[in-house]
């Protein structure tokens, strides 16, 4: 069984109707979890069009995702250990 290399990280807003996903390489989210800011981005798709969410971890603070997309907008904030983590543990 060949070990999973990355961690995937979803989170959704607008009442359940936006889903994104990041996909974090498992080396980066042993530095999220030790509380290194790191920024990914996302393509997701709402409505039949297609933004980007940006997820920025340990942002503002260590254990917090904060995650925005286009124009500015703001998705989802809150904890890490609130998003659903496939791959790797908080």
């Amino acid at each position: 069984m060949t070990k999973r290399k990355y961690v995937d990280v979803t989170v959704f807003w607008a009442d359940g109707g936006v889903e994104a996903t990041v996909k974090i390489p498992i080396v980066d989210w042993e530095e999220i979890r030790k509380g290194k800011k790191y920024t990914e981005s996302t393509n997701y798709w709402y409505e039949g069009e297609r933004f980007t969410a940006w997820f920025d971890f340990n942002s503002p603070k260590k254990g917090e995702l904060y995650v925005t997309y286009d124009g500015g907008g703001e998705g989802f904030i809150g904890d890490i250990s609130e998003a659903v983590i496939k791959g790797g543990e908080i």
